[in-house]
């Protein structure tokens, strides 16, 4: 089954933050106790644009920073691993490109993230070029972007151009609460979305939230709750079960197929996901089964928290290959 389609310009474009993530450069330590932080880009959007350009896929990414100097250090990053910047867009209106600052520790890993007036939220939809989105075998398109105007109808323009110009839309839909106003607002702009998206991707929480209004009646479990989405067109929707569960794929003809899980050493939980999705549509885009494109994301999502940064921690088929290599012969910390 081919997924995407062929002869783009780009193979996927991703759309919404992109930020700055600042890692304690002590690990185990408590807030308190950390004197230092390492920078690093960060934002799911631009994790797993990162994720894709070291795959080797040609990526763009539609967002905006700030016009100031980590605005810049967030263009110049991406423009290093050959992303297209050309629609990353600078803000000169006193807006702040969004930031993170972490402790390192694998459980109870404190994150404080500061998005007052942040710079992807105010993306225009006339910013939004047509021709670009066609240009693309695959949109990426960030849940989170729909939750604050007017980046939320530059990111249903950019849905719009893809569907009609046959770009294939992914959508993650990466709920978190403190964005919204309230937990109905995502229900109908997640909703909008996911009806026309090829592939969507999500938790518990997040398949609960997307159903909350439009599938009500549909039920917790994983079939259930992603049923009415294959139902209205979704070519294949990630379940991401939580819990060291792993997650489950199902597809348009029914079928559920179960993702491997690989225990590894674990030094920050953050990024597992965007690396899974990244690779996972990377490989699906080489016709790669299902299975083995779930298999390979597992891995580079085990990789990932193991590492010390979530974009500049991405990596290539080799490591993944190496890891799986290393991991069947019984090395459990590959």
């Amino acid at each position: 089954m081919a997924f995407f389609p062929e002869g783009r310009n780009l193979d996927f474009v991703a759309l919404g933050r992109a930020g700055l993530d600042l890692y304690a450069a002590e690990e185990e330590t408590g807030f308190n106790e950390v004197v230092s932080f390492k920078k690093h880009v960060g934002g799911s959007p631009g994790n797993i644009t990162a994720m894709l350009a070291t795959l080797g896929r040609r990526t763009g990414l539609l967002t905006k920073v700030s016009d100031d100097a980590v605005g810049r250090y967030v263009l110049s990053y991406f423009d290093s691993i050959g992303t297209d910047t050309s629609q990353i867009r600078k803000d000169g209106s006193g807006s702040r490109t969004s930031l993170a600052i972490t402790e390192m520790k694998p459980r109870d890993c404190a994150v404080v993230i500061y998005r007052n007036r942040a710079s992807d939220q105010l993306m225009l939809s006339e910013e939004i070029s047509e021709d670009y989105i066609a240009g693309a075998a695959g949109l990426v398109v960030s849940g989170f972007a729909l939750s604050e105007s007017p980046g939320r109808e530059a990111a249903l323009t950019a849905v719009q151009y893809a569907r009609r110009r046959g770009t294939r839309v992914i959508l993650d839909i990466d709920y978190r609460p403190y964005s919204w106003r309230a937990s109905v607002d995502a229900s109908l702009y997640l909703g909008l979305v996911a009806e026309k998206a090829d592939i969507l991707v999500g938790n518990d929480e997040e398949f609960a939230i997307l159903n909350q209004l439009m599938h009500p009646k549909a039920g917790p479990d994983s079939h259930e709750a992603v049923k009415p989405w294959l139902e209205s067109g979704c070519s294949l929707v990630i379940y991401k079960q939580g819990g060291g569960k792993g997650a489950v794929a199902f597809s348009k003809d029914g079928q559920a197929h179960e993702g491997r899980l690989y225990q590894t050493k674990v030094r920050k939980p953050f990024g597992a996901g965007d690396a899974f999705l990244g690779t996972v549509l990377h490989y699906l885009m080489k016709d790669w089964n299902i299975p083995l494109a779930m298999d390979r994301g597992a891995a580079a999502a085990s990789i990932v928290i193991s590492r010390d940064s979530c974009s500049s921690s991405s990596p290539t088929e080799r490591e993944i290959e190496d890891f799986i290599a290393r991991y069947e012969e019984g090395d459990s910390d590959a």
